[in-house]
């Protein structure tokens, strides 16, 4: 046998053995790309596979860039869902790309998604006259915010004060009592459970959302009242 034909036997061994995919630790090569988590052979550390949020592209990770990239996804998916609920309330194509280059001419850079998003859900509270859609722009920023991190009681009490002005409207419409979410509220909320007041009491009062709620729902703290005001005719 030639020379030349056992040095490409050799070769074309020692190919399949390597492989081509380097670790993203130690940057030996693997035998395969894995196809879920795996184990090193050479340097023993665990080696994620994650799909890139830009390219679609399959990508073998470390453990902190595969939550880096968890991140990412969750924050394009959760942009997906504003720029949904945004649609859902009026805002149309041509006001997102709209408003995208006044922020960005503004800014002078490429608006992020999130102001974006918060830019265009201040122009529906200019927009909406009618107080039951206004309560729930109100109440949409309010759950942005408290996915952010940051405090919402302030727009919470912005969507209950646009509920009781549309009580107000109808004139048969006097009183209001609180409903919670019973055992399932914190213990601040549990108080308010089926107590009354005049519209014009709940207006200057605002006794829901309940300041110091501590019902949250992520992991941030930061408290998100659920209390409802529901109309006596009685």
């Amino acid at each position: 046998m030639g020379k030349d034909l056992i040095k490409g036997i050799i070769q074309k061994l020692f190919s399949e053995q390597k492989g081509d995919t380097p670790c993203p630790y130690c940057h030996n090569y693997l035998l395969k790309f894995p196809l879920k988590k795996y184990q090193c052979p050479h340097c023993k550390k665990y080696i994620y596979v994650r799909t890139s949020s830009k390219t679609s592209e399959k990508l073998l990770t470390t453990e902190d860039d595969a939550k880096q990239i968890d991140d990412e996804w969750k924050n394009k998916t959760n942009t997906t869902r504003w720029f949904n609920t945004l649609r859902n309330n009026g805002i149309t194509n041509t006001d997102i790309e709209g408003e995208r280059k006044v922020l960005s001419k503004k800014f002078g850079k490429q608006v992020d998604d999130k102001d974006l998003i918060w830019g265009l859900f201040n122009k529906l509270t200019v927009r909406n006259k009618d107080f039951q859609k206004l309560k729930m722009v109100y109440y949409s920023m309010a759950l942005f915010l408290n996915e952010e991190g940051r405090s919402s009681l302030q727009l919470l009490q912005q969507a209950a004060r646009m509920e009781l002005l549309d009580y107000k409207n109808q004139d048969f419409i006097k009183t209001v009592e609180i409903l919670t979410c019973k055992n399932d509220s914190c213990l601040a909320c549990q108080k308010f459970q089926g107590k009354r007041y005049s519209i014009e009491e709940a207006l200057r009062d605002l006794p829901i959302p309940v300041k110091n709620c501590s019902h949250t729902f992520y992991e941030n703290g930061k408290g998100f009242c659920r209390c409802l005001y529901q109309a006596c005719v009685d």
